[in-house]
């Protein structure tokens, strides 16, 4: 059965948790040979190479896609041809499974989605509908200093940022055990603690305030709706591509371009406060969601594929889709992962937001639930784990791997306002993504060294090992 499009162009209208189409991962071979294979094996006659391209208008058409940086595929199979795919000894094909559906994985409220407050409008963001609350008026801050005189005879920066480290961790400690002392139950009320005159509340749980890199140099791929136009980002550079067919990269959602904002927005927005991590990092926008937030597999491997052959350091990818208790992970996402990582390039995603703390905890989403991506959940403003985060509650892989900041975060948004407090793990995992340039600065490192040096500066929190992994990110 192939799969349907939509109604409005460039989307997918859902019969289902599937497509109707199949993604195979094949043997690391040449392009030729791997196409061969799939002629051979299967009889596909026409298949579209998804060629390294800087720019295009929209995304691959054509029903089977190849992608050479992967050496997987997107193909328009029968039930039959599925059955038979790889079971013989000589088979190139390592993994095939049916395509699926993913979504922008922001919590909205229930009572919203009922109301139908979430659902895109013609030329108005969702975004632009008040879905989130706003957070209480911020404290006045405090007035700027003067610079500080030279340093004394002996006194290093290294001793300064050893020093500087310390020190945060202290505070840091000091305020999780009064914060849960004097604010009982402030994480389900979602009361703000937080000065953000100047700074997002996230950049500063994670240090990213303190740190001295900026990403300058390194590559962040956002793969979601697409990004701005948004006046914050002039000047930046800024390469942007559509796999949704029938729609430019442009934003028509608004979620794209928040996750865009937290990982790489700039240093002074026109509107204060600050709310990028990585304001030094080159952009990769990859509009693998349409402007219902909405896509499949195909446009996600598209993207990853893509991201890869721009040099991507880090891919964040806010999106994903629903998995099962005891659900395995994708071996096709795993086998993707995997190449990527040799390829140097660190793939960051959402852990889901299915829970419903206390009372639930969901698996985590797929394929943030692949061993060799980084799964991210999501913190609440008094360092708990956020209500709607999911946990490592099926094994091999399926384990959260960090924690970043997921409620109420500001960031940019394409339309009027232009900036909104949303929240979900897909706030949370362009914190980890923008972090982890700064550490790709900062070391030079790439691939699976980067996640290490991720995880070890991770700070550990009195938490659940399932809900938070290795604890809350921190910026070098």
């Amino acid at each position: 059965m192939a799969r349907k499009q939509g109604r409005n162009g460039g989307g997918l209208e859902e019969g289902g948790d599937t497509t109707g189409r199949y993604i195979v991962v094949l043997r690391e071979e040449d392009t030729k040979a791997s196409i061969s294979s799939l002629r051979d094996e299967l009889g596909i006659s026409q298949i579209e190479v998804l060629e390294d391209v800087k720019e295009s208008k929209s995304g691959p058409g054509g029903d089977n896609v190849f992608f050479p940086r992967l050496n997987a595929a997107v193909l328009d199979l029968d039930p039959n041809q599925f059955s038979v795919m790889g079971r013989s000894g000589s088979s190139r094909i390592l993994a095939a499974e049916p395509e699926r559906y993913v979504h922008a994985l922001t919590a909205v409220p229930q009572s919203l989605l009922q109301q139908g407050m979430f659902e895109p409008m013609r030329g108005v963001s969702p975004l632009e509908m008040g879905t989130e609350p706003m957070l209480p008026p911020h404290l006045p801050v405090e007035p700027r200093r003067e610079a500080a005189p030279p340093l004394p005879a002996g006194i290093t920066p290294e001793y300064l940022r050893g020093y500087r480290d310390s020190v945060t961790a202290l505070i840091n400690d000091l305020l999780v055990r009064t914060e849960r002392a004097v604010m009982p139950g402030a994480a389900e009320l979602g009361v703000a603690t937080w000065n953000e005159a100047e700074v997002t509340w996230g950049l500063q749980a994670t240090g990213v305030i303190g740190s001295a890199f900026n990403g300058q140099g390194i590559k962040v791929a956002v793969l979601d709706t697409g990004f701005g136009p948004h006046q914050d980002f002039t000047g930046r550079n800024i390469l942007a591509r559509s796999f949704v067919p029938g729609q430019p990269p442009v934003d028509g959602h608004g979620h794209g371009t928040h996750c865009v904002g937290t990982a790489c927005g700039p240093q002074r927005p026109t509107v204060m406060p600050r709310y990028g991590v990585a304001f030094g990092a080159d952009i990769l926008v990859g509009k693998v969601l349409n402007n219902q937030g909405s896509g499949t597999d195909g446009n996600i491997l598209a993207g990853i594929n893509w991201a890869i052959s721009q040099g991507a350091h880090v891919i964040s990818m806010s999106l994903g889709g629903v998995v099962q208790p005891n659900e395995p992970f994708s071996q096709v996402y795993e086998i993707v992962a995997q190449r990527a990582l040799r390829q140097g390039t660190l793939i960051v995603a959402a852990a889901g937001n299915e829970s419903d703390r206390p009372a639930r905890t969901a698996a985590v989403a797929r394929p943030a639930n692949c061993p060799s991506i980084v799964a991210v959940g999501a913190m609440d403003t008094v360092y708990g784990v956020a209500s709607f985060s999911c946990g490592g509650i099926n094994p091999n892989g399926g384990e959260v791997n960090i924690l970043a900041p997921g409620v109420d975060v500001y960031s940019s948004v394409p339309m009027p306002p232009f900036y909104r407090r949303l929240q979900g793990t897909s706030m949370a995992t362009p914190h980890v993504a923008g972090i982890a340039a700064l550490f790709a600065q900062a070391t030079g490192l790439r691939g699976l060294l980067l996640w290490q040096a991720l995880a070890r500066r991770a700070r550990p929190l009195s938490l659940p090992a399932r809900d938070v992994g290795r604890g809350l990110v921190q910026a070098p």
